[in-house]
């Protein structure tokens, strides 16, 4: 995700959706020969986890986010594996941010991933300025494109928030 964020530019935004799927090998979707039709011509059957993911991005929640199922969170990646420590203040990558819009009830049971905060917050304001960057950018790009990127800007005042606020 970071990665995608950094290779935005004017010209060309990055957007990424990552789900769960049964393997490295499990197909997404299946090719089945349309039955009186010329060869060739196929229905496509899209799986589960494939049809959950597209209802949940349409679903009306906006920006640059990474949503994950809370079920995929064990206990390994929840607990301090992941956790960052600022101002004394122990903060998690994984939490239902409280400003930002979850639309119901495709998202119950979905939490954002905050894959904006670095490692430390030396990186913090650089990326900052990135966001504000991507959130100039984004008028070239008619209005769903600013209302996506306002939508990123408020995940990062929220996260913001939490890594100044007093441990």
């Amino acid at each position: 995700m970071i990665e995608a964020f950094r290779r935005s530019s004017r010209e060309q935004r990055v957007w990424i959706a990552i789900m769960k799927r049964g393997g490295p090998k499990s197909r997404l979707d299946t090719q089945i020969q349309l039955k009186g039709a010329p060869v060739g011509v196929f229905e496509r059957q899209f799986k589960p986890a494939l049809m959950e993911a597209i209802h949940v991005e349409q679903a009306g929640f906006r920006g640059q986010r990474l949503l994950i199922a809370d079920d995929l969170i064990d206990d390994k990646l929840g607990a301090a594996h992941l956790r960052h420590r600022y101002n004394g203040a122990d903060i998690s990558p994984f939490c239902r941010l409280r400003y930002s819009r979850y639309p119901r009830p495709a998202c119950d049971g979905f939490c954002d991933f905050l894959w904006m905060v670095p490692a430390t917050l030396s990186l913090w304001d650089h990326r900052k300025l990135r966001m504000l960057d991507l959130l100039r950018w984004s008028c070239d790009g008619g209005d769903d494109e600013v209302s996506q990127a306002a939508a990123t800007h408020l995940v990062f005042a929220e996260a913001d928030a939490m890594l100044h606020a007093d441990g």
